[in-house]
């Protein structure tokens, strides 16, 4: 946290390594220091994906790409008092249907062509899990991002 911040964010789950059967459960706590005018707490589940593609003797990354992102909002719009630390508790539920095809149901078309292009040079992606709380204002939102592993 930077000094001159107005507050901050902590997460806090229940566990770090999770299954596609489980769901992802935690508390965000938020910590003002002044009273700040925001649109929206959120909490955020979100994959990100870096291929890398087998190429002789060399592998070519590719950027990351997001191939899952789900937001469930915390509290809506108005003016967060300071003092003490307000608790929001979650529960995401992992997406089943992205482990059972192997994709997102969001993923685009474009992405799935690239996946399959990827199949067939030799490639392989692996996929980096996140949870982040934000607390969505004007200016700079405040943000608490932690990684999870998802098997």
């Amino acid at each position: 946290m930077f000094p001159f911040s107005n507050g901050k964010l902590a997460i806090n789950l229940e566990k770090y390594t999770f299954t596609k059967e489980d769901s992802i459960k935690g508390t965000v706590k938020l910590t003002l220091k002044k009273p700040l005018m925001a649109k929206q707490l959120v909490v955020r589940l979100y994959g990100i994906a870096t291929s890398v593609v087998m190429s002789g003797r060399s592998n070519a990354f590719r950027s990351p790409s997001i191939v899952f992102d789900f937001k469930q909002p915390l509290d809506g719009e108005k003016n967060y008092p300071a003092g003490k630390p307000f608790s929001y508790s979650f529960d995401i539920k992992i997406p089943e249907e992205f482990f059972s095809k192997g994709e997102a149901p969001e993923v685009t078309l474009g992405n799935v062509a690239r996946a399959a292009l990827f199949d067939l040079l030799g490639a392989h992606s692996k996929t980096r899990w996140y949870v982040q709380a934000r607390l969505c204002r004007r200016g700079f939102d405040l943000t608490k991002t932690v990684q999870i592993s998802i098997a």
